[in-house]
């Protein structure tokens, strides 16, 4: 009798054919993928024949244990990790979109059913964010988190750094596979809200509505930007953060570690109550950083060694910061913006304030802003 565990795998593109990959080759004497779940059949001879459509074979078998989604999506992945989990099978999922939104009713299912549901590869790719965030928050309470956590964006970011066009950078993520044909999701802050929302979720114990999440997009920055500001020694880069009761994604003028993060690496600094500057960094996107997380979880279910549990005490309440901040603000008509507000300005539509509220600046007249970190 074999002491192997069964696994099946939802959707065998770049994520899900890491992990099968992995497994084969480092840990096929204790890991099985008896069953992958996908509509297309071409790579079947790449994986032993085990592609299935049905997923119903994979919910009726018995000796499968432990379902990997990586599909990517909403509603499909959503139904496919409740039927799973009702099956009373282990779930590890990267789908950052599924676990925002549905936290906290997937948790009370999973405690439910007495079954593991496990996403550390959902945020921050192959860096270890969650497992350690959810230790942290135990004897901590969390004050501040801020991140790079999306690999396209620093990437492109990276390049207008380094003398590259907007357009031009954007192009090269593409052909590099960092960026999708429609780059939206990246670029207008939908992946980032959805990490950062899984983060606060976990620091807090409260649920947060990723819609209410504050997003101004990057898409307008561009390579005039980026040398005025750093004539002021800053660097722009574009963050998720929970700070002073509120979380948003944004463009942000930084200094020090986060400027030194380029391409597709991810840097998240969490403050607590009993830690201070604890950083986590390493690649946040790519086929084996984020299948080596998911292959992890996998690992820590077989042995047990399990403390996923979003604790539910109530919504997350969102403020308005009222902190004071430095802004680089590009304008419309810099003679319609208050003079006693600029610190810094050297032509007609650049200028870096003074420390003002958010609530000072008439957005109506801002084509692209960042403010200070």
């Amino acid at each position: 009798m074999s002491n192997k565990v069964n696994i099946a795998i939802l959707g065998l593109g770049t994520i899900g054919f890491g992990v099968y990959k992995i497994i084969e080759e480092r840990l096929s004497d204790l890991i099985t993928v008896k069953k992958i779940f996908d509509k297309d059949f071409s790579k079947n001879d790449l994986v032993g024949g085990i592609i299935t459509s049905n997923f119903d074979e994979i919910l009726q078998d018995d000796s499968i244990s432990i379902v990997v989604e990586t599909l990517g999506g909403l509603d499909f992945p959503y139904n496919l990790i409740k039927k799973a989990i009702v099956n009373s099978k282990h779930v590890v999922s990267a789908n950052k979109e599924v676990i925002a939104k549905y936290i906290k009713e997937l948790t009370i299912l999973k405690d439910k059913m007495n079954v593991c549901l496990s996403y550390e590869a959902s945020v921050g790719g192959g860096v270890p964010i969650i497992k350690n965030l959810i230790d942290v928050s135990k004897t901590n309470d969390i004050t501040n988190i801020s991140g790079i956590i999306n690999g396209t964006t620093n990437f492109i970011l990276t390049k207008l750094n380094q003398g590259m066009e907007f357009d031009a950078a954007l192009k090269l993520a593409q052909e590099k596979g960092f960026a999708e044909a429609d780059a939206s999701y990246d670029l207008d802050g939908f992946d980032m809200a959805r990490k950062i929302a899984i983060l606060t979720d976990i620091a807090t114990s409260k649920y947060v509505d990723v819609d209410k999440v504050y997003r101004y997009s990057m898409r307008d920055v561009n390579l005039d930007d980026f040398k005025f500001v750093k004539k002021m020694g800053f660097s722009i880069k574009y963050l998720a953060s929970y700070e002073n009761n509120n979380i948003t994604v944004e463009p942000r003028l930084v200094k020090g570690m986060f400027s030194y993060v380029d391409d597709e690496y991810n840097l998240i600094s969490v403050d607590a109550s009993n830690y201070s500057n604890l950083k986590f960094y390493g690649k946040g996107a790519g086929r084996f950083p984020t299948a080596n997380a998911i292959v992890n979880d996998i690992l820590d279910i077989i042995n047990g060694n399990v403390n996923y549990s979003f604790k539910d005490n109530g919504d997350f309440e969102f403020k308005e910061d009222n902190k004071d901040y430095i802004f680089f603000l590009r304008l419309k008509d810099i003679n319609k913006f208050d003079k006693d507000l600029i610190y810094y300005s050297d032509d007609k539509e650049r200028v870096i304030t003074k420390n003002i509220k958010m609530k000072e600046i008439d957005f109506d007249n801002v084509l692209f802003y960042a403010k200070a970190k």
